[in-house]
């Protein structure tokens, strides 16, 4: 089973090094690059892991984190963000972002972090 996640991301440039580097790890990626599409992604792809920008061209990034975590509690959210004010964090983690990584930031700290919540997510294997 491949881990599958969404990128939710407007800038192409920043979406695309995210979308290969995860890739190279082995996930499934996918993006979206505003908001109304995202949500036809999260029904159709079901990510695992959303990775969400919060300045998009047509929705409110913060509106769309309550949104995942409020229909589908199973899927962890990262922002990822040039928001950078410890208020900015504060506010993203209290609508329900599991992590929040402010740009510009390295790729390698990102697929650490996504592969932290993946190695969370898994089903932990009963020793006998």
């Amino acid at each position: 089973m491949h881990e599958k996640v969404l990128i939710i991301e407007d800038e192409l440039s920043i979406a695309e090094l995210l979308k290969y580097a995860l890739e190279k790890e082995g996930m499934i990626a996918k993006i979206a690059e505003n908001g109304a599409y995202s949500l036809f992604c999260l029904q159709d792809f079901k990510p695992d892991v959303v990775q969400l920008d919060l300045m998009l061209p047509d929705k409110d990034g913060l509106e769309i984190c309550t949104y995942i975590t409020e229909h589908y509690p199973d899927t962890a959210v990262i922002i990822v963000s040039a928001k950078n004010d410890q208020s900015d964090k504060l506010i993203g983690l209290e609508t329900g972002a599991d992590d929040y990584i402010t740009k510009p930031f390295d790729i390698r700290e990102v697929v650490l972090r996504v592969k932290t919540i993946f190695r969370r997510l898994s089903p932990k294997q009963e020793v006998s």
